[in-house]
């Protein structure tokens, strides 16, 4: 008889939201092979089980790896409610459900995701086999760890075409990120698709006045401007949602809504996209994190919430938990 002996690392674990705890286990066989991902939500039983938990959860040393600092998480959970969700029938703090099974990893709506961790070398697509040539983008602090900038020089920097779309099943897309913006000048954009083709969905940030900034969301034959006042250097987050049931485009800074447009659904159709980011001086310390984009998800007014996280943002891996 043989038996197989497993360990699991947590990619996801979403705790900040009441009442449901979001957690995606990846389960490895002895050899290392990976056999199966499991996704469970918990549902607190009242506001005060959560807040009983948000205790232990903020008492916990978050130093080491991300996938150690969420697999601790998890183990905490458990010994916090004496019972894993292997059971199924739940404790009086809440209750375990399995949302779903895969065989293999756990697959992710998310088709490109840039944290700009990288401090040297090019910058690695966490979704993706995908990257960015570092040329003369430089790291700095960002939202969440590093950020890539470009002060005081053009920039400009793609992946490859690797990202597919399908028109033949109307899928949305969502493109999102953050942005420093900077009194001395400059222009950031970000984009799903070649932008010099005017293919995809591109976010323009471009310095206007002191601190008016001229931010654009544009598609092939639509487009969306909105004026906004910034304060010097600090971050914000743009998104850009394309809804092929409202046949819109809809642009988001900071979690508000500023403005729509209608666009043919032929503006997306049938190729392989890049991710591409472009950038001009002017003094400028314009800089970008925590960018991504989905081709199949339109993305909700709570997904959007979860993304700004109340402008905290949020990054890699437990991004995928969003959609």
């Amino acid at each position: 008889m043989s038996v197989n002996h497993f360990e699991y690392v947590c990619s996801v674990f979403s705790y900040t939201a009441y009442p449901t705890v979001v957690i995606e286990i990846d389960c490895f066989r002895e050899n290392g092979s990976q056999s199966n991902c499991y996704r469970y939500n918990f549902t607190w039983a009242s506001a005060a089980d959560y807040t009983d938990w948000l205790v232990v959860a903020r008492s916990l040393d978050l130093s080491g790896t991300t996938a150690k600092r969420l697999t601790g998480m998890f183990d905490a959970l458990n010994k916090f409610l004496r019972i894993g969700p292997l059971t199924f029938n739940g404790t009086h703090r809440g209750t375990w459900t399995q949302t779903a099974k895969f065989a293999g990893p756990c697959p992710s709506a998310i088709d490109c995701y840039f944290a700009f961790e990288q401090t040297s070398g090019n910058f690695l697509d966490s979704a993706s086999a995908g990257s960015l040539a570092r040329g003369s983008l430089i790291s700095s602090p960002g939202i969440i760890l590093e950020g890539v900038f470009w002060p005081g020089v053009f920039a400009t920097a793609s992946t490859a075409s690797i990202y597919h779309y399908s028109s033949a099943t109307s899928h949305g897309v969502t493109v999102w990120g953050w942005c420093h913006v900077d009194s001395t000048g400059g222009l950031s954009i970000f984009a799903w698709g070649p932008l010099l083709s005017g293919a995809g969905l591109a976010i323009q940030i471009e310095r206007t006045g002191v601190n008016t900034f001229l931010c654009s969301l544009f598609s092939a034959s639509g487009a969306v401007n909105f004026t906004a006042t910034f304060s010097n250097n600090t971050w914000h987050f743009f998104a850009g949602v394309y809804d092929p049931v409202a046949g819109k485009i809809f642009l988001y800074i900071d979690n508000i809504v500023r403005g729509n447009a209608a666009i043919p659904g032929s503006d997306f159709h049938n190729a392989n996209y890049l991710f591409e980011i472009f950038g001009l001086p002017a003094n400028s310390n314009m800089g970008l994190d925590e960018c991504g984009f989905t081709l199949s998800v339109a993305a909700t007014s709570g997904q959007l919430a979860a993304l700004w996280n109340g402008g905290a943002g949020v990054t890699w891996p437990a991004v995928n938990s969003i959609f």
